[in-house]
């Protein structure tokens, strides 16, 4: 079965169609087949016999009829002849058809018909660029027939689908889509009409049911006007069944709109016939006008119903057999019945409305299952009391709501008694993502300070509000609309008070009891009185506007939230229990006001705790939490008492003391991960020991199905043993078949595995892979991502990708491209890796390439998707190969977004999250106080960034989060940025390090970093030289034991202080952190001999205390990996002048820091010193070898961070 190619340029086809004209004349003059008006024909020439020549008649009146009936080709004349050269048949544009070789049928005469009208000519080249079309009316016309994902492909003379190029594509069907394909083409190609042959029709309407396997969508044999839907028409069903495809792909219908209106029930109407997860059918103008919207089709394939609905009248959702999900825009005020389905009892089979452009407000009645999908909205239109449109359903199975309700007050009265009942329907739930938009929620109670939304009873009321120009009591009920205040209800002050009588005294002489208390004034209001105010259930003052004051106590065990953009004012002491939450605005204490009874304080993003108006500082008294989120702000000296901690991120504005037995961590406890690689496959788990075949054979698959053969049966997909103990994916072609003899295998993203890694249309991810090409041939091999798994067949798979990096060229020599532009030279036998990232939206992609354990770097950006231009999901992960050479692919990973990070490196490249605590003011840790951090490898930390002085003291607490790298020598960590320094830490609880390397404390009150260096033994005093100062510390520690390892004293880090400790000391005297090790004279050795047993005999009673410096071992967790950031180019040493030898000796054993040294040196003044660029929040720093260099350099003694050089002992 040949394709029939068409020769409109070459020498022989010229002298073809000079014959043929010749023929031509001949033929009219003698032998002349009358031709019909249109496009007619006339069959002319000698042929083999009568019964050749009757074929070729029928053959050419058959296709000219069924154009016609189409629409307007122009009325040319088609010469049909005979010529035995020609070795099938072929056509020239307007000139003739000739048959030779292929006997004359209607499927050859079709597909020369095509060439005949100018497929192709003009501007095809252009057109056909890169094997696709990308004219809109050939290309709109074959995604109507084959759905939405379907292209238009081609070559230099030919097309397809419907090009009719084999003897397979006979049908009556595809016979039918040529013509119109043809038809959309010319257009496209301006040769012919861009407007629909068919007549301008009010309405187009079935005359019967769809056949089941067909659909009004794709097929015209059931529409009035005998042509497939189209722009220009309008479309009712009436009683008859329109079916949507049979078919997994998205479909949209192309008329103006499409009207369901049938009377029948279940037996007419709309119904969903579709396929498989994918296949959403858009109907950009659906008419609802009595008609029935099924669900036909089988529980795992969910109905998404796209484009714009508009309920005429009342109207019904059958989900059947099951989901009906529908994104569409819904407009209209009919009524709409979710009608009872099949298995009643299942919980499934929802009708789910997803969008966010509902202006519907008409009735729901759920006789079923109907959800407001988390996202979607639903409206509501409030009249007088009780005039609303609503959700009803006394047999409802379940009504959820997990959407927004917009709820028009416009107009809505506003008396006492009002009421109106927005949802009765049986088994009513609300999701987590539920709103009322414009209100304010808690505990299921939504308010926006006039009317209230109660998801229990589905109410929605007025709230009692003042109504006084002024003060008042609050039991004078005529001071209120709609009464006193119920016992646990709520309370406005709104808008009756007007500047001139503000601030406006409330005197609250009763005791009162709410869940909500709502100001919305920029005049003030002023709540006092003995009584106090008990705040239960929500516990929430709403500010919306103004500043207000409340002056009577607040009581009850709920707490407190604080919400709205305005201010209040809290001047009493308040005994209530419970969180304390300021979400928004402003919540300030004044005076004598105090909180003291709540444990935990947590002020949220853009919101503000304002306590500078105290009588005195903010103290945190035991049990006590004040958590500050990022972009929070806390105005006011804080006191952390014993027992109590600050944590969290934000800005302090003044000053913050942390008091013995009292805590500061800054951020969360850990770093949350931003982002990190989620495995899809290995290859590991499948067992290749017998079977390493994927796909259908007759010995086994060896992965179940989980990946298939391209095709099926195919040999050449493997698992195979790439290295010892790893398996990976093998794929190679079969050169001998050409364009047929693509090979490799393919899986499905979205239902293979255990979650779904396919990414949707508009979304964005990265999908990570290592390649290898292995060199025994040469190579052509695809690898990437296309719309399903159906998509990848063995004839030309450069066709079947989105997105599609190719492995190609000789051994020594192969390279990976993308679209023409090699990205990376690959090593025969050596895994390169790659990253796509993948813009769904755009339809655009970048590459990334590295080998071993490095991150990504960019190799190509914005890459434009390949053949399949304009996919819906990306749902498929396959490889194919023509050539020979085999190619392995590997650990297949994904990501949200971009994600540049090796998922194979220790840590799998994860992005963490970094939190900042910014103090305005002075920080002072005491004695007993403890600061914790979280890091993650190198210059990946949190940070305390401190506008005045910091006063060091207490425990330093650095906890290295699950899974991050362990830290190595050079890394460095900035915990504090200071104005000035003083004081130092008493105790270190540090991560455990390596063999070797040791925690270089000294730049903390000097620099804020905490770095990691080679250890040095004997330097007990970690000042980074062996000196008799290490000496005194081993001495005043001699016989201590169950200490910490290294701790100071303890040189070989068995926990105890002994003579081993000491000869450690002595083989390493002299020694300094650069040299490590120095010879010491055999007389200074002998005589530091004597001294240490002379020492040994005055030894103090042994103690198992912690010493002060201690470093602390915490279990050690597996490290995955590793993100570095550069040390700083200069770190200022610590000062001596002035320092005894005893406080040189660091003495741990000192109770208090009055003989420490005090750093006043600014950080940001050391002149020498170039500050590293820190890594922004979320991103992983690379490290700095040079950095790393840098930092270990001291300073001139003409620097002004610098330091004399020290004298030896």
């Amino acid at each position: 079965m040949n394709r029939h190619k068409v020769k409109m340029s070459s020498p022989k086809h010229s002298q073809q169609c000079a014959i043929a004209f010749s023929l031509l004349a001949t033929a009219i003059a003698c032998l002349a087949t009358p031709a019909r008006a249109d496009l007619g024909y006339t069959v002319g020439g000698s042929w083999p016999n009568a019964a050749h020549r009757a074929a070729a008649e029928n053959a050419i009146q058959t296709v000219t009829d069924r154009y016609n009936a189409y629409g307007d080709f122009g009325s040319p004349n088609v010469y049909v002849y005979y010529n035995a050269g020609i070795p099938t048949a072929q056509a020239s544009y307007l000139g003739s058809i000739g048959f030779g070789g292929t006997y004359p049928n209607e499927r050859v005469t079709a597909h020369e018909m095509a060439h005949y009208l100018g497929l192709p000519s003009g501007n095809w080249g252009s057109l056909m660029s890169g094997g696709t079309w990308s004219g809109a009316h050939g290309l709109a016309k074959v995604k109507q027939f084959d759905g939405e994902q379907a292209t238009l492909n081609g070559d230099s003379i030919h097309y397809w689908p419907y090009g009719l190029n084999f003897d397979s594509e006979g049908s009556e069907t595809n016979k039918q889509r040529q013509v119109a394909v043809v038809y959309a083409m010319r257009a496209d190609l301006g040769i012919g009409s861009s407007t629909h042959p068919a007549a301008f029709n009010n309405e187009v309407v079935l005359t019967a049911d769809n056949p089941a396997g067909q659909s009004g969508f794709n097929y015209k044999g059931e529409w009035s006007d005998g042509h497939f839907a189209h722009a220009g028409s309008h479309y009712a069903t009436g009683d008859y069944k329109l079916r949507t495809p049979t078919s997994g792909s998205a479909y949209r219908f192309y008329g103006d709109y499409l009207t369901v209106n049938n009377t029948n029930g279940a037996a007419g109407g709309l119904l969903y016939k579709g396929q498989g997860a994918a296949a959403k059918v858009t109907i950009n103008s659906l008419r609802l006008d009595g008609g029935w919207i099924q669900h036909q089709s089988t529980l795992s394939s969910p109905f998404e119903l796209d484009g714009a609905i508009n309920v005429l009248s009342d109207s019904v959702f059958y989900a059947k057999q099951g989901d009906i999900d529908v994104t569409a825009a819904i407009r209209g005020s009919g009524r709409i019945t979710i009608e009872t389905t099949d298995s009643p009892d299942q919980d499934a089979r929802y009708v789910r409305f997803h969008s966010d452009r509902i202006s519907f407000v008409g009735d729901i009645e759920n006789r079923s299952r109907f959800e407001l999908a988390s996202g979607g909205r639903l409206g509501f239109l409030v009249g007088p009391s009780g005039s609303t449109n609503s959700i009803t359903g006394a047999t409802a199975r379940a009504t959820h709501f997990n959407g927004a309700f917009n709820i028009n007050l416009s107009q809505a009265s506003f008396e006492a008694g009002d009421s109106w009942a927005l949802v009765t329907a049986a088994n009513s739930s609300y999701g987590d993502d539920f709103e009322v938009t414009g209100f304010e929620g808690a505990e299921g109670v939504w308010g926006d300070g006039s009317y209230s939304f109660e998801q229990a009873t589905g109410l929605l009321t007025i709230v009692p509000t003042w109504d006084i120009d002024g003060g008042g009591s609050w039991s004078t009920a005529g001071n209120w609309i709609a009464g006193v205040p119920l016992v646990g209800g709520e309370a406005s002050f709104g808008d009756a008070l007007g500047p001139a009588n503000a601030p406006a005294a409330i005197n609250v002489d009763t005791p009162v009891t709410l869940r909500r208390l709502n100001f919305d004034n920029a005049s003030p209001y002023t709540l006092s009185g003995a009584n106090a105010i008990t705040l239960t259930g929500a516990a929430m003052v709403y500010a919306k506007s103004g500043d207000h004051e409340i002056a009577t106590p607040l009581a009850g065990g709920a707490g407190l939230t604080k919400r709205g953009e305005g201010a209040v004012t809290l001047s009493a002491a308040n005994p209530f229990t419970g969180d304390t939450r300021v979400d928004a605005g402003a919540l300030r204490l004044t005076g004598g006001a105090s909180i003291a009874g709540s444990s935990n304080i947590e002020v949220q993003a853009a919101a503000t705790l304002d306590v500078s108006g105290l009588s005195g500082s903010f103290v945190l008294g035991g049990g006590q939490t004040l958590n500050t989120q990022s972009g929070a702000a806390v105005v006011g000296d804080v006191v952390a008492g014993a027992g109590s901690s600050v944590t969290g991120a934000g800005a302090l504005a003044n000053s913050l003391t942390v008091e013995n037995g009292a805590s500061l961590r800054i951020g969360e406890a850990g770093l949350p991960v931003l982002s990190q690689a989620t495995l899809i496959d290995n290859f590991d788990s499948y067992n290749n020991s017998v079977v390493q075949n994927i796909g259908a054979h007759s010995n086994g698959d060896a992965t179940s199905g989980v990946w298939d053969g391209v095709f099926d049966g195919t040999s050449n997909g493997l698992i195979v043993d790439a290295d010892p103990g790893n398996n990976a994916l093998q794929a190679l072609g079969i050169p001998s078949q050409g364009s047929g003899g693509w090979r490799g295998a393919v899986t499905d993203l979205a239902n293979n595995f255990s979650d779904d890694h396919s990414l949707a249309d508009g979304d964005s991810a990265t999908y990570f892979f290592q390649v290898r090409n292995e060199g025994n041939a040469y190579a052509d091999t695809m690898i990437g991502l296309t719309e399903n798994t159906g998509r990848l067949d063995i004839n030309n798979a450069w066709q079947d990708f989105s997105v599609r990096p190719v492995v190609k060229g000789s051994p020594g020599s192969a390279v990976l491209d993308v679209n023409g532009t090699t990205v990376a030279s690959l090593v025969d036998g050596e895994w390169r890796n790659v990253w796509l990232v993948v813009d769904n939206s755009s339809k655009t992609f970048d590459v990334y390439t590295s080998t071993g354990q490095d991150d990504g770097a960019l190799a190509l950006a914005g890459v434009t998707f390949n053949t399949i231009t304009n996919p819906l999901d990306l749902a498929a992960f396959g490889i194919a190969g023509r050539e020979n050479g085999r190619v392995t692919v590997d650990n297949i990973f994904t990501a949200p977004g971009e994600f540049t990070g090796n998922p194979l490196a220790p840590g799998g490249g994860s992005v963490y999250s970094t939190e900042v605590l910014g103090v305005a003011g002075d920080v002072l840790l005491e004695s007993g106080a403890v600061v914790s951090f979280g890091v993650a490898g190198s210059g990946v930390n949190d940070r305390l960034e401190i506008g005045g002085g910091f006063t060091a003291g207490g425990l330093l607490q650095v906890q290295l989060v699950n899974g991050a790298p362990a830290p190595e020598q050079g890394d460095s960590f900035d915990l504090f940025d200071f104005a000035s320094a003083s004081g130092a830490f008493d105790e270190y609880d540090l991560p455990e390090l390596g063999a070797g390397l040791r925690w270089d404390t000294s730049g903390l009150t000097e620099e804020g970093s905490l770095l990691v260096s080679v250890a040095l033994a004997g330097d007990f005093n970690e000042n980074g030289v062996v000196d008799a100062a290490d000496f005194t510390v081993w001495r005043d520690r001699l016989g201590q034991t169950g200490m910490l390892a290294y701790a100071p004293g303890d040189g070989d880090g068995d926990g105890d202080v002994d003579i081993a400790d000491y000869g450690v000391w002595v083989a390493n005297f002299g020694a300094t952190a650069a040299t490590q090790t120095v010879a010491i004279p055999e007389p200074l050795s002998a005589s530091l001999l004597a001294l240490g047993l002379a020492a040994l005999g005055r030894s103090r009673p042994l103690t198992r205390r912690r010493p002060r410096h201690a470093v602390r071992r915490p279990t050690r967790s597996r490290c995955t990996g590793r993100r570095r950031r550069p040390r700083a180019s200069c770190r200022r040493p610590r000062r001596r002048e002035g320092r005894t030898s005893a406080a040189r000796a660091g003495n741990a054993g000192a109770s208090s820091r009055s003989g420490a040294a005090t750093r006043t040196a600014s950080r940001r003044s050391c002149s020498s010193r170039s500050r590293p660029i820190r890594s922004p929040r979320g991103t992983r720093s690379p490290r700095s070898a040079a950095g790393r260099t840098a930092a270990r350099r001291t300073s001139s003694p003409s620097s002004r961070c610098g330091r004399l050089p020290r004298r030896s002992p």
